[in-house]
């Protein structure tokens, strides 16, 4: 990197890096980012997303183009040993005002998935001269003024191609722009990999998936715990556990689960992860009536809930159990 920016600051500003200004350098790292995004293999397939929006909040891009081309680190040291901080150069970036909000971010954050995924897409949007507006307060009144970010150099590449624009009394010609986007690391996919996603489906807590985002997925069922998958779990989470001690809390989630399916109690009761936390606190030496409380019948708020709880825990846990008698 430091020979690379030596050779740059010569040919373009004839300076050095020990001479050069903060806005000369800041040009330097431009073409060199732009110049190792350039050398990039173009990401290619049969198919090809195009990715249209309104806004796209793309912010800085110079230390994100750094990062992504694993050059960050690299590049802070060399401008470091030269007296410079590479954050007092990224503020020299005019942001690019192509967007604003939630949804420009968001659309911004899909190109940059897409590019260190490897897969092949573009964000198709418009280019705004002045997208955002510089604030200024005179006489305690405020006054919004151009924010011209388009300047002679930036990251827009202008591309050959133009058409013509129609509106009511002229016509103007649109002129295509690129700007390249680096993937972080980038992704190589296996072609076995897939995508899984999980919920408790009618669960506490949980909402409904949206109906655009099922229709992307094939949704396998998973069964409702049984004493057979129980057992494994627990005795390979607590090999070291008495049978019949651990028999009991393997009961204790089946009597719970059954009290959820018949509408007695919410299923914020049948909480496995509790249960196996009980256990480990017992295992420390813990009271067991103590830890299931902790663990299990403590998570109810509702008092009438919580009653028929703690009447299911006790025909299960018996208040005059200790640890030693579960491990």
């Amino acid at each position: 990197m430091e020979k690379r920016l030596q050779e740059v600051l010569e040919k373009r500003f004839h300076e050095t890096l020990d001479t050069c200004t903060k806005e000369e350098l800041f040009h330097a790292l431009m073409e060199i980012t732009k110049e190792a995004t350039g050398n990039l293999k173009r990401n290619e397939g049969s198919k090809k997303l195009y990715y249209i929006s309104a806004e796209f909040l793309i912010g800085k891009l110079l230390s994100n183009n750094l990062i992504n081309l694993g050059l960050y680190e690299e590049t802070e040291k060399v401008l470091k040993s030269h007296g410079y901080e590479l954050c007092e150069i990224e503020e020299l970036e005019m942001e690019p005002s192509l967007g604003n909000g939630g949804l420009g971010r968001l659309a911004a954050c899909f190109l940059d998935s897409i590019a260190t995924l490897g897969l092949p897409g573009d964000g198709i949007g418009l280019n705004y001269h002045f997208g955002l507006f510089q604030q200024k307060f005179t006489n305690h009144k405020q006054q919004e003024l151009k924010n011209p970010w388009i300047t002679k150099e930036s990251w827009l590449n202008r591309q050959s191609f133009t058409c013509k624009v129609p509106f009511k009394d002229f016509t103007m010609d649109g002129v295509l722009y690129d700007i390249d986007v680096p993937g972080y690391d980038k992704i190589e996919l296996h072609p076995a990999a897939r995508f899984i996603g999980t919920m408790n489906y009618g669960y506490a807590g949980t909402k409904e998936l949206n109906e655009a985002l099922v229709s992307r997925f094939l949704v396998i069922q998973m069964p409702d715990q049984n004493e057979e998958t129980l057992e494994k779990i627990f005795t390979t989470s607590f090999p070291e556990g008495k049978p019949e001690a651990i028999e009991q809390f393997i009961g204790l989630f089946l009597d719970l689960q059954k009290k959820a399916e018949n509408g007695e109690i919410s299923t914020k009761a049948l909480d496995l992860r509790g249960i196996l936390a009980s256990l480990r606190a017992i295992h420390q030496g813990l009271k067991p009536s103590l830890a299931v409380r902790m663990g299990v019948i403590n998570k109810c708020f509702d008092g009438f809930e919580k009653e028929i709880v703690e009447d299911v825990v006790m025909t299960r846990i018996p208040e005059e159990w200790t640890a030693a008698q579960v491990f």
